[in-house]
């Protein structure tokens, strides 16, 4: 698909299902290939010269649809003023013609028709005044159009300079997604190794029961081993919080994180916490890698003191079989809670990774997308460069236009003395003539020119 964009060979619009931003990107991109193909279309007609098209402005600020819009218009009235140079340059021609062809028959009466003569030579002064008029309104147009041609090739870059930047943004935007997953998989393995230590705890309640007269001793050391690993537990909260920003599915799932954390009583506070911090770990996913390292590396040893603490009460709560009792069941339901967080947490890490995957194929497509709109502004530019070519030609005939009017002048002024020079009168005649063949053979080139473009429906 991102293939024949790079080629130039647009696609038909994305019919895939995205959510979010992403369904957005996907709209826009949609949008941008109906232009394009509205774009492509006209232009083709245009190609084959038909000036009819139009282009449809989507919004107020669609300002290259507007500008397409005018450098047609623009173009159409070019060529209905051609028609009209081509037009007025075929009159003046057979004029000449005809008054070329009457000079050379009347050269032995021209003393006696110098009147006549003098008044034939102001109306073809005046005639190629006006085509040289015409023709430089012609310029004028032709003008326009190569300044329209430029614009639109300055926006078609400015589209492909924003592709661009999205590409940027899009991929800056995966590589964190793919930064949070890694996250998330580290607190995974935290919470599997809380839960091997957790059956190591129902392990050992067998034998709480043989040194009772120690357990109140020991409980008050493992409170405070406890502490620290609520503390620790607390601060890898405020990190992973982070992810819960990543989408609105990460975010329900550690809401159920909370709730079976919260059901786990006092032992499963910690994973409360850590659920809470996943919201703003997006913010913050660059610096919390090497923090949450360090943070599970203090707990990992408060859970080892921890679980040496217990170890010695577990030989003392052997002696009460009631407290035996509840803290196995205890010790099942927590578990059961750390097995439910361990699967909300994997989850997060395979939405994540979902993310950050699409981001990547969005970039591809909006970076695929840029290119095919710089090749567009290429063609643009090879218009604008043959309407300049166009744009010199017709500055030709104005100055040959202008050139024949200065002839004419000339004619004006020597009429007097077309009696005594009657042979110089008809060889001015037969260069007249030719000058007329001349002008005939500019009207029927641009007449032809003018006829290879559609000007009405």
């Amino acid at each position: 698909y991102v293939d024949k964009i790079s080629k130039g060979d647009i696609p038909p619009k994305i019919t895939d299902s995205y959510n979010g931003d992403f369904n957005t990107v996907k709209n826009n991109l949609n949008i941008l290939i109906d232009a394009m193909n509205e774009i492509t279309s006209a232009a083709k007609e245009m190609a084959d010269g038909n000036l009819t098209v139009e282009f449809r402005e989507r919004s107020e600020k669609d300002e290259m649809m507007k500008s397409l819009t005018r450098a047609v218009i623009n173009l159409k009235n070019i060529m209905k003023e051609l028609l009209k140079t081509t037009d007025s340059l075929s009159s003046a021609s057979e004029e000449l013609s005809s008054v070329s062809e009457q000079m050379s028959s009347s050269a032995e009466e021209m003393n006696s028709q110098s009147e006549s003569v003098a008044s034939a030579s102001q109306q073809i002064n005046s005639s190629v005044r006006v085509t040289a008029a015409a023709t430089e309104q012609s310029s004028t147009s032709l003008s326009n159009i190569a300044s329209i041609t430029e614009e639109m090739s300055s926006n078609f870059n400015n589209v492909a300079s924003f592709g661009r930047k999205t590409a940027d943004n899009v991929r800056k935007m995966a590589e964190a997604g793919e930064n949070m997953s890694g996250q998330i998989n580290a607190v995974a393995s935290s919470v599997e190794e809380m839960t091997a230590s957790l059956n190591e705890v129902a392990k050992n309640t067998a034998n709480a029961n043989r040194i009772s007269q120690n357990a109140n001793r020991r409980t008050g050391h493992i409170n405070t081993q406890m502490e620290a690993l609520v503390s620790s537990s607390k601060k890898i909260g405020k990190i992973v919080e982070v992810i819960k920003d990543i989408a609105d599915q990460t975010n329900m799932l550690a809401l159920n994180a909370t709730i079976e954390a919260a059901g786990a009583g006092d032992a499963g506070r910690g994973f409360a916490v850590v659920a809470a911090e996943v919201k703003e770990l997006a913010k913050q996913s660059a610096g919390a890698t090497g923090e949450i390292s360090d943070q599970i590396d203090e707990i990992q040893k408060s859970i080892n003191d921890a679980v040496q603490a217990i170890g010695e009460i577990n030989e003392v709560i052997n002696e009460v079989a009631n407290i035996n009792e509840m803290i196995a069941a205890s010790v099942e339901e927590q578990t059961s809670t750390a097995n439910e967080i361990s699967k909300s947490v994997a989850a997060s890490a395979l939405t994540v990774g979902n993310v950050a995957e699409n981001a990547n194929e969005s970039a591809n497509l909006v970076e695929e997308i840029a290119k095919a709109t710089d090749e567009t502004s290429k063609t643009v530019g090879e218009i604008a460069r043959n309407i300049d070519e166009l744009l010199k030609g017709v500055k030709d005939v104005a100055r040959s236009s202008n050139e024949a009017a200065g002839g004419v002048n000339d004619i004006s002024r020597n009429i007097q003395g077309i009696s005594t020079a009657s042979k110089q009168v008809a060889a001015g005649a037969s260069q007249t003539s030719e000058s007329s063949r001349g002008l005939a053979e500019m009207a029927s080139a641009l007449s032809q020119i003018v006829s290879r473009f559609k000007l009405a429906g």
